[in-house]
C-alpha cells in the first residue's frame, strides 16, 4: 500500500506521481480519525448556514438534536 507522502518519494526528477485510493473520492481526509469529527461538525454547520439564509430560516424550530448528530458520527465510523 502506498500513500500519498510515499509518492512524493516514489517521484522520478521532473516527474509527478499519483495516488489514487478506491474508498475515498478526491479531496477526502486521508486521516481516518478526522471523518468521525468532520460528520459530528456537519450537522452544526449545517444548521447555522440554514440560520443566515433567509426562507430556510423561518423553518427552522429548534435546537440541534445532539443525540441524532452522535447518532449520523457514529454511522460513519461503523461504515
Amino acid at each position: 500500500m502506498v500513500g500519498k507522502y510515499d509518492a512524493d518519494r516514489l517521484a522520478h526528477p521532473g516527474l509527478s506521481t499519483a495516488v489514487i485510493e478506491q474508498d475515498r473520492g478526491g479531496g477526502e481526509c486521508s486521516y481516518w480519525a478526522c471523518i468521525p469529527t468532520k460528520a459530528l461538525l456537519r450537522s452544526t454547520a449545517a444548521l447555522r448556514a440554514a440560520c443566515r439564509l433567509p426562507g430556510a430560516r423561518e423553518a427552522v424550530t429548534d435546537a440541534l438534536d445532539s443525540t441524532a448528530a452522535l447518532r449520523r458520527r457514529d454511522g460513519f465510523v461503523s461504515r
